[in-house]
């Protein structure tokens, strides 16, 4: 058998962090196109799906333009932030930014969801 080393704390913080970053995505991509559809309802009466589509891949064209400039951008600020720390902080450090990173994922899901529960609430009266 393979003999495992003592497992750092981090590690497991690591893997819990990750799994849940999994499970945010999972529900963040699910109430963006719930979204998507929502606004599409909302905007237009004829070719719905066409519009929900197109509204979709916009959307995701302009996150995704953000989100790779952001990781652009800010990889290299992150590598010379994480060198520059001593051996012992680039754990904890990776745990915190791997933290903030999920709320912000929270944040973003509790606003889609917040903005699409107005939509269907307000705007196409379905109660």
């Amino acid at each position: 058998f393979i003999e495992v080393e003592e497992v750092d704390g981090y590690f497991v913080i690591m893997v819990i962090e990750s799994l849940l970053f999994l499970l945010l995505s999972c529900v963040f991509a699910t109430l963006f196109t719930y979204a998507c559809i929502t606004f599409a309802s909302m905007i237009t009466k004829k070719a719905k799906v066409i519009t929900a589509i197109g509204i979709y891949y916009g959307a995701n064209g302009i996150l995704s333009f953000i989100v790779q400039m952001l990781y652009l951008f800010g990889l290299t600020s992150v590598n010379k932030f994480l060198t520059d720390l001593p051996k012992a902080m680039v754990s904890p450090v990776i745990c915190l930014m791997g933290l903030v990173v999920l709320l912000f994922i929270a944040v973003f899901c509790t606003l889609l969801y917040t903005f699409e529960h107005w939509m269907l609430d307000r705007k196409l009266n379905l109660a």
